[in-house]
């Protein structure tokens, strides 16, 4: 079974490797990086406001830890057939469960160490540590994530209270070993992690239950389907659906339309963003963490080109959704014209671009920053989505086509 995991688990890096070379590609990667250093120098602006003791960065210094080992969750890379073909393997299942914990403490230990590497000046500014003790929270975070994965294998077996062993594994114990190492010492918490990373390996070695098999496989499913989620955003995913949901509350906004031949596509288009849960949360998304860094970030350049990046992000990431209904052969037999569907959509693009231009606006007011700066990022904005919406998108449908 070490095996089997070993072979799906060569076979899962070469298929995630394929679309990440799609996800990371330069435009991306250049907004990342501004992103980064946007987020890299507020965080540094704000350190310098900090004075050595500030007693509430305890209790954010304890909630940022918690956060974060919850990111990230077991990769058991079981499949659909497993339920018959592995099933009377089910005794040999625990070493294949290993397999899958000592991966999945890989992918989330380097997120424990970013989420450490960040949190390094605040230890210093609140508790004057040194470098010892600042490594012993590192490993901290590293066993209570490894605990948390090792507690959840555990439940991939029947007969477990699924709500209280969570809520154990992952906020009450947690919780605990965290507070006395920001209280008392860090050392306390090390002695109570190793004991109940002890005390987790022990229960999940003599773990007698059989596997609940279809538990397992329909989470499995659920992770990979989120991770396809943010690929689909860069790529194409074959057999890859979105959920739908009908958003009752918007139902006065989209009866707005006239129900015209002229703005069929437009209803359409409306309709298909709003429901679609995909490409409106996403669109939400960036929304609002643009707003968010525009209010707090320093310096006026800085922030007009976090501006311009977040406003190219929307627009690109929205653009695929013009092909939303290609595959729908009503579209194709329903006498329609294509030059009209082209004047809808991009319609729906000024007016949402319209709305991320207002919030942007109101972010540089809610800042402090002047008028003027207002003005300018309004117009480069302006010119930025004229650009993208007026040229580009005619440009990559008519390639399209």
């Amino acid at each position: 079974m070490t095996r089997l995991f070993k072979q799906r688990l060569s076979t899962h890096l070469v298929h995630m490797t394929k679309y990440l070379k799609y996800v990371f590609n330069d435009f991306f990667v250049i907004a990342l990086l501004f992103f980064v250093g946007g987020l890299g120098l507020a965080y540094s602006n704000f350190l310098k406001t900090l004075r050595i003791g500030t007693w509430w960065l305890t209790p954010v210094i304890g909630l940022v830890i918690l956060i974060s080992i919850q990111l990230g969750r077991l990769a058991t890379l079981t499949q659909d057939p497993d339920y018959v073909f592995l099933l009377p393997k089910d005794s040999a299942m625990k070493g294949y469960l290993k397999q899958a914990i000592k991966y999945s403490s890989f992918n989330a230990g380097i997120i424990q160490i970013v989420v450490w590497f960040v949190l390094l000046p605040l230890f210093r500014i609140r508790y004057q540590l040194d470098w010892l003790e600042l490594i012993s929270w590192l490993i901290i975070m590293l066993l209570l994530k490894a605990n948390w994965l090792t507690a959840e294998a555990d439940l991939e077996y029947q007969d477990k209270n699924r709500f209280s062993s969570r809520l154990v594994s992952r906020l009450i114990l947690p919780v605990i070993i965290i507070a006395f190492g920001l209280m008392l010492t860090p050392w306390i918490s090390l002695i109570l992690i190793l004991v109940w990373y002890l005390i987790e390996n022990y229960i999940f070695n003599h773990q007698s239950s059989p596997v609940d098999w279809l538990r397992m496989i329909r989470t499995e499913n659920h992770r990979m389907h989120d991770i396809y989620t943010i690929f689909n955003m860069f790529v194409d995913v074959p057999n890859f659906g979105s959920a739908i949901t009908r958003r009752r509350y918007l139902s006065p906004l989209l009866k707005l339309i006239k129900r015209t031949r002229k703005n069929t596509y437009l209803y359409l288009y409306w309709h298909g963003f709003v429901r679609d849960k995909e490409f409106s949360n996403l669109y939400a998304r960036l929304v609002i963490i643009g707003l968010i860094i525009l209010i707090f970030i320093d310096g006026t350049t800085l922030s007009i080109i976090m501006g311009l990046v977040f406003v190219y992000l929307t627009v690109f990431q929205i653009i695929p959704f013009y092909f939303h209904f290609e595959s729908n052969a009503f579209i194709h037999i329903y006498p329609l014209n294509g030059v009209n569907q082209l004047k809808s959509f991009q319609k729906m693009l000024w007016t949402l671009m319209g709305t991320v231009e207002f919030l942007f606006v109101i972010g540089g007011l809610i800042s402090g920053r002047s008028i003027m700066w207002d003005v300018l990022l309004l117009a480069l904005m302006m010119i930025e989505v004229y650009g993208m919406i007026n040229v580009y998108l005619p440009k990559q449908v008519k390639k399209y086509n």
